[in-house]
């Protein structure tokens, strides 16, 4: 259902938004990686003594010494220790991610030019594209982000499955990106915001973290002028706004912006700028119909947009992205890149496995075409909070049809004195249908009004509501209508505890039976 509801959402958009045609499967070929995340996926063979092992179960972040195989190639005196935050964390016995550190006993030594990597093993993502594409994403769209890639993991021989390799957070990573690697390079942690103790992986810069503090005292001013010219001057706006953007379109709910997790924050001192660095994008796309308003946690976020300003540029680069790089064409080939390598590397696999993971990326492929069908649609609403007429109302329109029956049958048609209505028909069997508009409301108390009437419905009752009715997304009704009515007034009541997108409903629930909706009723005021 979630396939045919996609595509039923992608035939109203223009051909430049639909995915091309999916290439074949290729063959992995050749042992020599010349780009361990671009070329065939390797085989990754880690090797630790008993007494390792056991301490790693006692002591799962503390460097052991082992060996690590990739391909035919073999490299000795590898230190490693677990890897994983609260959800994707695994104790050794059970398909654990690995820390991969070639260097720090062997000076000089790297894995074809990387000192240090991780692997991953994508707990929170059976598909184990997600932490791919959207590191594609964010390099496109000029923000600095580990490279990832497909990985075919296995312990002492036994083979662990398919896993995800991500370059980690090092100075050669810092120099790929920033002239200078000596600044200040800040770890998130969990659930840790900016104004709180960073820890402190690597750099030059004050070790009593004078350069964060200075940004932190510059996002609590009061004086939203004062404030934006202070933190201007700390951090790099013009790839904070893209960053945010890039958070917002890909519903990154456990990421800095929404929930202060996930990132790490790199001062560079050629510029003295702050700059955020995404990390852990393993859960994206969860809700594909979420807000693109949502509401920010972390302290940058709520501070740098609560000026208007700078919202009003970060929903323009928002719809500047969804013409560059966050499209379909370019979502699906980078997805279709690793799904191809991965199950190529994976041709001697048993076929239930193969199926499984192919399964996974058919699902996640089509959240994100339902996330860029929902961007679409909505065509990145008003920038800023609506403000009502001098009465308190405001006449709603742009109305979208849903359906989660494909024989429902939704149609706008022209009543009775010339009066628009929007129809909703029941298919065959239990039918919930829509038609769905979004606007950004600033906060308060609100009523959503409209005129209704049905033919004939045999209402289904559940836990959103019953019959034919209005409400807003996510919020249970009580208002219905069922058999045969003449027009009625419907009205739904709900307040706003701060400034968001709102997404006003009208709907059918029923096994039988019409509903239309007078157009010109409908609207909002404030209670």
């Amino acid at each position: 259902m979630l396939q045919l509801c996609a595509w039923i959402g992608w035939s109203a958009m223009s051909n430049a938004a639909v995915p091309p045609p999916k290439p074949p499967v290729g063959k992995a070929s050749g042992n020599i990686p010349t780009d361990l995340f671009e070329g065939p996926v390797q085989r990754w063979d880690v090797r630790l003594t008993d007494a390792a092992i056991e301490s790693l179960a006692r002591e799962p972040r503390t460097w052991v010494t082992g060996s690590v195989q990739v391909g035919i190639h073999l490299f000795d005196s590898v230190r490693i220790h677990l890897k994983g935050s609260v959800g994707s964390f695994r104790p050794i016995h059970a398909n654990p991610g690995f820390t991969l550190n070639f260097s720090r006993l062997k000076e000089g030594q790297s894995c074809f030019g990387n000192k240090k990597l991780h692997l991953n093993n994508s707990a929170q993502d059976s598909s184990r594209l997600a932490e791919i594409v959207c590191a594609d994403l964010y390099h496109r769209a000029g923000i600095p982000t580990p490279r990832a890639g497909p990985a075919l993991v296995a312990l002492n021989g036994v083979t662990l499955g398919p896993y995800v390799l991500k370059e980690a957070f090092d100075k050669a990573f810092l120099l790929r990106h920033f002239k200078d690697a000596s600044g200040n390079l800040y770890d998130g942690g969990f659930l840790q915001d900016i104004d709180q103790e960073l820890e402190r992986d690597s750099g030059d810069g004050p070790e009593d973290r004078a350069d964060l503090h200075g940004l932190v005292a510059a996002l609590q001013k009061e004086d939203l002028a004062v404030r934006l010219d202070l933190v201007g001057k700390r951090l790099q706006l013009d790839t904070f706004v893209t960053y945010t953007a890039l958070q917002i379109l890909t519903d990154d709910w456990d990421g800095y912006v929404r929930n202060r997790n996930n990132y790490r924050l790199y001062h560079d001192p050629i510029f003295d700028r702050f700059h955020f660095l995404p990390h852990g994008m393993d859960q994206m796309f969860e809700q594909s119909r979420g807000s693109l308003r949502p509401s920010f946690q972390g302290l940058a976020a709520q501070s740098v947009f609560g000026i208007d300003a700078m919202r009003e540029r970060l929903y323009a680069r928002m719809s500047q992205l969804t013409n560059s790089v966050f499209t379909a064409a370019v979502m699906t080939n980078v997805l279709w890149a690793a799904e191809n390598r991965l199950q190529a590397a994976m041709a001697g696999f048993r076929e239930n496995e193969r199926e499984f993971l192919l399964r996974a990326a058919q699902d996640f492929e089509q959240r994100i075409l339902v996330r860029l069908d929902t961007v679409h649609r909505r065509n990145t609403p008003p920038s800023t909070a609506l403000r009502l007429t001098a009465d308190g109302k405001f006449a709603l329109v742009n109305w979208k049809p849903r359906s989660e029956s494909t024989t429902a049958k939704l149609e706008e048609r022209s009543g009775e004195g010339g009066h628009r209505e929007l129809h909703i028909r029941a298919g065959d069997g239990e039918t919930i249908a829509s038609w769905r508009t979004s606007l950004n409301l600033p906060q308060g108390p609100y009523r959503f009004l409209g005129r209704a009437r049905t033919r004939g419905v045999k209402a289904i009752r559940d836990g959103l509501g019953t019959g034919a009715g209005l409400r807003i997304s996510r919020e249970t009704r009580w208002n219905q209508l069922s058999g045969t009515t003449d027009w009625k007034e419907m009205s739904f009541d709900f307040e706003l505890e701060e400034t968001r997108e709102v997404e006003f409903v009208l709907e059918l629930r029923a096994e039988g039976g019409d509903v239309a909706f007078d157009v010109d009723s409908l609207r909002i005021q404030r209670r």
